[in-house]
């Protein structure tokens, strides 16, 4: 998750020590529930192998509203030859939501 989560978050105070500020254009992947965030991954379980380019990200990731903000928001991930790892994804994902601690641990 290291990779994904250092293109999620970007320096935070002090050069990076405190709480890491999110990068702009991925903040709406956080603040997830627990049902918003099953409910995109069986999508991506049923329709997606593990990768996704940046139409699977979108079709997948419906949190962005209109297309230009989930460009933006797949090309902050600097994806590899256009696709970036889906499983990673969601462990950021999981990570930034609004779940407990426990229920993170557990969710996938």
């Amino acid at each position: 998750m290291g990779k994904i989560a250092s293109k999620i978050w970007s320096k935070g105070l002090l050069g990076g020590f405190g709480i890491p500020a999110m990068t702009k254009a991925l903040e709406p992947l956080a603040s997830w529930s627990r049902t918003d965030l099953i409910d995109a991954y069986q999508h991506f379980l049923d329709y997606c192998d593990e990768t996704v380019g940046r139409h699977e990200f979108t079709d997948v990731f419906q949190c962005f509203g209109d297309t230009t903000k989930a460009d933006a928001a797949f090309q902050a991930l600097k994806p590899k030859k256009g696709r970036s790892d889906g499983n990673t994804l969601f462990a950021a994902a999981v990570a930034t939501s609004n779940q407990s601690f426990i229920s993170k641990v557990g969710e996938f």
